[in-house]
């Protein structure tokens, strides 16, 4: 059982320290894809940076140079996120620049890359984790990703075929939607022996056919 680390010192948690002399490569990412491995198959309360640097045959300390605690550390792994999760929506509305086409293959985008990284998805959404007001880089890539889905609801509107209420509560409309399908998704996943666990007639219809959802979804939105 890895140990679970403690700070009780709060304010030593929200910063991630600056200092990278790593000399056998990039020590801070290799901390972040150790920790993505941990949280793929673990709580995040077993977490440990002290183990994480005995994994790393780093000193037990070496993790302190970029970590002052877990919470940066969780913080760090939802930037990465946000960083991958924005590149993939990115280049899905390249691929597909049609407004109703675009809202529809971003959002399928966004539902199978949190299948495919569920450690970095709960951290966008567990505030017991990490508050994303303490992190403004943290903020600020969030906002990023959101931007993409503006974009294209702003594009709906300049085109006249969205109406009414704001970009931005489209656009929330939306993301809501398109959350809860991932949610749901994720929800009928056990990680017990990678198997699924039963789900009801409505939350296996989203998992089915996810695209036939955000059909619906979008419809709260475009006529």
């Amino acid at each position: 059982m890895l140990v679970l680390e403690r700070n009780n010192n709060k304010n030593s948690c929200m910063q991630m320290s600056s200092r990278s002399n790593y000399h056998h490569g990039d020590l801070k990412q290799a901390i972040i894809d150790a920790a993505c491995e941990i949280l793929r198959s673990h709580s995040a309360d077993s977490l440990s940076l002290r183990a994480i640097a005995r994994d790393l045959g780093v000193l037990q300390t070496a993790p302190y140079r970029h970590f002052d605690c877990k919470t940066s550390l969780f913080a760090a792994v939802a930037i990465y996120g946000f960083e991958l999760l924005t590149e993939e929506l990115q280049k899905t509305n390249d691929a597909h620049p049609g407004t109703r086409e675009g809202l529809l293959e971003v959002g399928l985008t966004y539902i199978d890359w949190a299948l495919r990284h569920p450690e970095k998805y709960q951290m966008f959404h567990d505030s017991n984790l990490v508050d994303f007001d303490d992190f403004p880089e943290l903020l600020s890539r969030a906002g990023g990703c959101f931007e993409i889905l503006l974009k294209l609801i702003r594009q709906g509107m300049a085109e006249g075929i969205i109406v009414g209420n704001t970009a931005e509560q489209h656009a929330a409309i939306l993301w809501a939607g398109i959350h809860g399908v991932a949610s749901l998704v994720q929800g009928t996943r056990s990680k017990v022996l990678n198997t699924e666990i039963p789900a009801s007639a409505a939350r296996q219809f989203l998992v089915n056919d996810r695209r036939a959802s955000l059909e619906m979804i979008l419809k709260s939105v475009l006529p």
